[in-house]
Order: C-alpha cells, then structure tokens, then sequence
C-alpha cells in the first residue's frame, strides 16, 4: 500500500531544498547531494520528484524538478519533461519564477486522488490518438518580432514559432495570443495546427527585430478572432481571482508555448464574453461557468453545486441548521443575507462546497470583509481585524475591535483555523 503521508513528507523536504536552490539562481543539484542534505535514498528521491513534478503541472509552474542532475551528465535523467535545449532557458524561468508565494498543496491527503488522476491524465495525453484538448498561451514581444508592422502590411496570422512544449502540442489545441508589455494582453485566441516544414519560407520572417533560435519550430495556426487593436487589457486580466494566477504573471519570460489550465481558459472566455475584459469577475462566476463546462459532473449534482454557489439549495438549508442570522450586525432576515463559504467555493471540495459548517450568514458588507480576508473569527467568537484595513473605517460601520460574537462548533472552528492561516491572523 503507497503511504501518501510518507509520500508527502518527502516531497515537503525535497519542495523546500529546491524551491530554495531557486531562489538562489536555479543552482543544480545532484541525486548524491540531495541524499546528503535532506537524507533520501535514490527510490525516495524518484518518488518525491514524482510528486512534485505532477504538482508544478497542474499549477502550471516551471519544470522545479530539473534542477535535480545526474553527476555525470550534469544534466537532468530520462524522466525530466524538458528537452536538453530547452533547460538553460527554463533555468532561466525558474531563478526568476515567485516561489515563496506558490502554496504547498501538494501536502493535502485530499490531493492524493488527485495525483492518481493526474498520472492517468498524463499517460492519456502522450497515448496516440488522444482526443483531450490542451490549452496554450502564445506571446508575443513586439520588440522581437514586429507584429504591428505584419498586420499593417496586410499579412494575416497563420503560424507561430515554438520553442517548448513542442512535443505535446496537438492540432485542435486551443491558444490564447498574448502581447507582452505593460499596456498588453490577449490579442486573440484560435486553435493549432500541424508541425510545418522548418524550411519553408514565410512573410513573418522579416519582421524580426532580433535574430531567432535554432531551437525554433514552426505550428500552423487557425486564428478565430484576432482584436489587436482592442486588447484585453493585461491588468484586467491578472486582477480576475483565476486568469491571475497563471503562469505569464510569474514568470513573464518564459517563451512559447505556455499552458493555459482549463479553469484560466473559461475565465478567458467569460472576458472574452463579457466585453473584453471590461468586467472584473469574481470566483462565482468563473467557477458557475467550470461547471458549466465541466462534463465529468452529472446533471443532477451541477443542479446542487450551482445552487450552493448563489446561496440556494441544498447548502442554504444546511446552514440554515446552523446559523441564523448575521453575528455581527444581528440581521435575520435571509433576504438580506449572504450565504457565505468560510473555506472558499473555488478550493474547497465537493463535500465542503455543500457543508453548512463551512459557512455564516453574513451581511453584505460584513461577508465582502470576510471574503477579502480583512477580518476572521477566534473559535471563541472573538472578531479579528487585519491590518491592512484602517479600524476608523471599520467603526463607520459599527465594526469595533474586541467584539465577541459567540463560539463556533467544533466543524466551523476547522474551517475557520484554515481561513486565519490563509489570511495570516494569530488569533485562535
């Protein structure tokens, strides 16, 4: 029997030694120096790189694993998912990627289903004649390749160049285009096509503004909207509580192609739907769309889950079992009130989406406090106040430091434990 705990207790030891090689400039590491610093055998090593290298790809990290070489080589073993070309530029990826804010999620027992599935999912996609989609985002840097002159000159876009993730991209693969820069973003989106002859010849090839790889390939692209006159605007898009946390805001040069993950492609989408980014969504939105879209989930349970998310259903009448009016402004009346999810819908599971015992009843502007993370509870009842929100704004709203609103049950204190250590209170 495979006991994940051990499992995720190597892999925390392997997490922090390479997370800090990292931040110390993507320094390589052999499989002989790991065993000396964090006391693994070679068998152990293997299978906490595993989950870590199964972690960096469903978060849409770097490739964290390849600073782990072979002493003779200098260069990482079979298993690694980069080619030899492409590591000096994801090293490079690496050294600047932010990885004191990536969280550990990979030590939650819950994720170990996961981590099953995710090793299917990866043995699927390299099977010949998957149909399973993968979603990309396509830079480009105008100051590379002058992209504004080729549309001017009334060349159309029908082919991009590729320097990694060369060999898992299909036809039919969805793109965003993105153009870097801080007055960029998404410039349009369409599908991939087929792997092109390296040496035919194209109008693209004179306007770039520096010389290309070698390492460069060439896709056919079908472009299905192109606005690079209207963009959707970069800051739109790393404000949405989805789209925001990919990986073109963490590590900004980190070339093409980059993988998009299914939950930024809907958020893309609604933006795409919405205007063009002119709204800002929230969590409720782009989570009502995944299941939307999301066609493992049956239709009686997306019935549920969509319900639970605008405050109704199955998940309203167990929290009203529970909680009955807001704690801090004494409102009952449930038209007034917000059914809130103390451990947020988007990371939450199944079970807890629909847990009464994860959620208040919450006046309005008490639950956007509470979502923002600008106040929590003690399990006592004691109200906690962040920082970052200044108390004479609070007291215009009744809101006072050293209010006691009552004990919470044993349930609602572990929700409650999780949301002061995302939001960094020390009450208890």
């Amino acid at each position: 029997m495979i006991n994940f705990e051990q499992h995720d207790a190597n892999a925390k030891l392997m997490w922090n030694l390479l997370t800090s090689r990292a931040r110390q400039g993507s320094q390589l590491i052999t499989y002989g120096e790991v065993s000396k610093a964090i006391g693994l055998d070679r068998f152990n090593q293997k299978l906490a790189l595993e989950v870590l290298q199964i972690y960096c790809d469903l978060q849409n990290f770097p490739h964290l694993t390849s600073l782990v070489v072979l002493s003779d080589t200098g260069k990482p073993s079979r298993g690694n998912a980069l080619a030899d070309s492409h590591l000096t530029t994801e090293y490079s990826i690496i050294a600047n990627f932010d990885w004191p804010s990536a969280p550990e999620s990979f030590l939650s027992v819950d994720l170990n289903e996961r981590f099953a599935a995710s090793l299917k999912l990866k043995n699927r996609k390299t099977t010949q004649g998957s149909k399973e989609t993968n979603h990309w985002l396509l830079q480009v840097n105008p100051k590379v390749w002058d992209i504004a002159g080729y549309l001017d000159a009334g060349h159309s876009i029908d082919r991009w160049s590729i320097s990694q993730n060369k060999n898992l991209i299909r036809p039919g693969d969805r793109f965003i285009l993105w153009l870097s820069g801080a007055n960029g973003g998404v410039i349009g989106w369409g599908r991939m096509g087929e792997k092109l002859d390296p040496n035919l010849k194209s109008a693209n090839d004179e306007y770039w503004e520096t010389p290309k790889s070698d390492r460069t390939e060439y896709f056919s692209l079908k472009v299905d909207e192109l606005f690079f006159d209207s963009p959707i605007p970069r800051s739109v898009l790393k404000a949405d509580a989805v789209f925001g946390k990919a990986i073109i805001f963490r590590a900004a040069q980190s070339g093409n192609a980059v993988r998009v993950t299914e939950d930024e492609w809907a958020a893309f989408e609604i933006h795409l739907k919405t205007g063009k980014g002119l709204t800002v969504l929230d969590d409720d939105e782009i989570e009502l769309r995944r299941i939307d879209l999301d066609k493992t989930i049956p239709v009686t349970e997306k019935v549920s889950l969509t319900k639970s998310r605008v405050g109704q259903g199955l998940y309203r009448e167990r929290l009203q079992t529970i909680e009955t009016s807001c704690r801090i402004t004494g409102v009952s009346d449930p038209q007034l009130l917000t059914a809130s999810h103390i451990k947020p819908w988007a990371v939450s599971t199944d079970v807890e989406k629909l847990d009464g015992n994860n959620g208040l009843f919450l006046s309005p502007h008490i639950d956007r406090l509470f979502d923002r993370g600008l106040i929590s509870f003690s399990d006592t009842g004691d109200l906690l106040i962040s920082g970052l929100v200044a108390e004479d704004q609070l007291t215009r709203w009744g809101i006072y430091q050293g209010v006691n609103v009552g004990a919470f049950n044993a349930k609602q204190s572990e929700y409650l434990a999780w949301h002061r250590k995302k939001y960094s209170f020390t009450g208890s």
